[in-house]
């Protein structure tokens, strides 16, 4: 129809506005702008602000993030709503809704949650549970009674949503976006390669923890990686030993590894980690190594968090140890 010579100067101006969505990618914008070609409504009455929100969301993710990580405090506490326009109406419905780490979302929270992010009339089906992680399955219901193109507010999940659902699991926990951000933030060589890497892992990295938990495995599996894992610790004690790092060098979620650490030995891996690396600056403090070369030799980042460490597990600090130990001999 592009090319009607009947066509008014508002509807081409319309059909040239979803053209230049598509070719961005932005097919969310494309199809809403679609279903309403044909609206009376005048274009200033439903102009979209240009607003980057993507853009404006990475210039303030590193002041919000520190604002809510390992806060005790919910979201809606957190964030300050002031109630001007529909925008941050249904802004603070999403957080008035949003799940709060580690309790459960339950069936009519999560309902509420996704009429909040936009997905209307959502049919939700609790599943069995994943481990502890609440799995759901979620529909769409096709328009009734007139012609309407299907307007859903994630274009990855397409019209599929009526027919075939999609999976909601409430994973709790910290995913770090902190590579994607900074990629994201950047000019360098390469930026969109990278940043479609950096998304990709973090999929890659939900998928697997989702399929781990529908497929456990073997207990000889299990004791074979904690085998493993122990050897790398072993060779590895003054190298970076993050749950982070170990899961990407054992191809499997940190939330296992440290379950399958914690089944073997009853201690976290963290804790066992730290007993090692303290032996061994206990050892160096009574060779006569300065403090200093020894707890950096050990791993540990800085001194603070050394010095709480050793008086935790010996009962006194690092000094007082030597002293006494001097005094011994």
């Amino acid at each position: 129809i592009e090319n009607n010579d009947t066509l008014d100067e508002c509807r081409k101006k319309r059909i040239a506005a979803i053209k230049s969505m598509i070719e961005c990618q932005n097919y969310t914008v494309a199809e809403d702008l679609l279903s309403k070609i044909n609206s009376e409504e005048t274009d200033e009455e439903r102009e979209i602000r240009g607003t980057d929100y993507l853009a404006k969301f990475i210039e303030e993710y590193d002041y919000n993030y520190k604002a809510v990580t390992n806060s005790s405090k919910s979201l809606s506490d957190l964030a300050v709503v002031r109630i001007h326009n529909k925008d941050e109406k249904w802004a603070k419905r999403l957080i008035d809704n949003w799940m709060n780490n580690g309790q459960a979302l339950g069936q009519y929270k999560l309902t509420a949650l996704l009429e909040a992010l936009g997905f209307l009339d959502a049919q939700v089906k609790e599943q069995a549970k994943l481990g502890r992680i609440e799995n759901y399955m979620v529909t769409i219901p096709a328009v009734v009674g007139r012609k309407a193109n299907y307007k859903h507010p994630i274009a990855a999940f397409g019209s599929k949503a009526q027919t075939e659902g999609f999976r909601v699991a409430c994973l709790f926990g910290k995913y770090d976006a902190d590579r994607l951000i900074e990629e994201l933030k950047s000019d360098r060589f390469g930026k969109a390669a990278k940043v479609n890497i950096c998304v990709s892992d973090l999929v890659l990295h939900l998928n697997r923890t989702i399929y781990e938990m529908e497929h456990p495995m073997t207990p000889k599996e299990n004791r074979r990686l904690y085998e493993n894992l122990i050897q790398y610790i072993e060779d590895h004690l003054y190298e970076d030993l993050s749950l982070e790092h170990l899961a990407k060098e054992f191809y499997v979620s940190k939330y296992h590894i440290a379950h399958v650490f914690k089944d073997n030995i009853g201690l976290s891996i963290h804790q066992y980690i730290t007993k090692k690396r303290l032996s061994i600056c206990r050892d160096a403090l009574l060779g006569q190594m300065e403090i200093s070369e020894a707890y950096a030799l050990c791993g540990f980042k800085d001194y603070s968090s050394f010095f709480r460490a050793f008086k935790k597990e010996y009962g006194i600090s690092p000094k007082e140890y030597r002293e006494l130990h001097q005094l011994d001999h």
